[in-house]
């Protein structure tokens, strides 16, 4: 199936200009991911020890230069078609967004969206090496995502959920 990602460079040029930009290309929400090949076995364990603060997931700014320090991470696009869908991570072709990492399964977890209300929820799909929200095991069931939250796949592929506000923000700034 596939869905269009985009790239952080390719954010650098729209942020640029207003925000409307930005927003008309990813939507009101996005998973910021650095590729599999370039981010460290640990970086999950990393990530999620920066963003708990009392008990809440924060934006913590060393959490975020971690994740978007190379110009070539992968934006997935939350609401951009449509205010309200999911989508499949996963390393096989029938994921909506496809994976190249060994500990990825097939059908991985499901991503679930709603644009009006900017929510989200996460669920793994049965993979065989797991998926986690800021370090802690995500099971069968449905998990409410918030901003800042690290979702970690397998063993190297990290994701960092945010709003197109702050996604734009920071690549403002760079």
């Amino acid at each position: 199936m596939g869905i269009t990602t985009t790239s952080i460079e390719a954010l650098k040029r729209l942020a640029t200009y207003p925000i409307d930009a930005m927003l008309q290309e990813v939507g009101p929400l996005a998973l910021v991911q650095r590729k599999a090949a370039d981010t460290p076995t640990s970086l999950h364990k990393q990530l999620s020890r920066t963003i708990e603060t009392e008990g809440r997931p924060q934006v913590a700014r060393h959490a975020l230069s971690l994740m978007l320090r190379l110009d070539d991470g992968l934006v997935v696009p939350l609401g951009r078609e449509a205010p309200e869908g999911s989508l499949v991570l996963g390393r096989g072709e029938e994921a909506d967004v496809q994976l190249f990492d060994g500990s990825v399964s097939s059908k991985h977890a499901r991503v679930r969206w709603d644009g009006w209300k900017r929510l989200a929820w996460l669920v793994d799909l049965g993979s065989t090496n797991g998926t986690l929200i800021n370090g802690h095991a995500v099971n069968e069931t449905e998990i409410a995502l918030a901003e800042g939250n690290v979702v970690s796949l397998g063993d190297e592929t990290a994701f960092l959920f945010l709003r197109t506000e702050t996604l734009y923000a920071l690549v403002r700034t760079r």
